[in-house]
């Protein structure tokens, strides 16, 4: 199972997603898809990612937890990790 929460994701990538995963609500995509898909999905969602755009991934692993957190671009939150622990933290605006 792929989860990508995207945040301004271009028209060409969000319809690219949108072959392989559904589309729940905007711009929101889950799906199952194999360790090689996910991987050039991920892969894609990163290189196409326009300026003031980006994407959270959720995805299982063999972590504490039992899934991987990443994040991509310019996104509202980051992914800090506490002792093999994944934790989101808003991050902090610049003064």
């Amino acid at each position: 199972m792929l989860c990508i929460i995207g945040e301004n994701l271009p028209a060409k990538l969000a319809g690219w997603i949108s072959h392989w995963l559904i589309e729940v609500q905007p711009q929101v995509y889950i799906g199952v898809v194999s360790a090689r898909v996910r991987d050039q999905l991920l892969q894609q969602v990163r290189n196409q990612l326009a300026k003031g755009g980006g994407a959270t991934a959720v995805y299982p692993a063999r972590t504490e937890q039992g899934l991987m957190i990443k994040t991509y671009g310019a996104t509202t939150q980051r992914v800090i990790d506490l002792d093999g622990v994944l934790l989101m933290a808003k991050r902090t605006p610049l003064p």
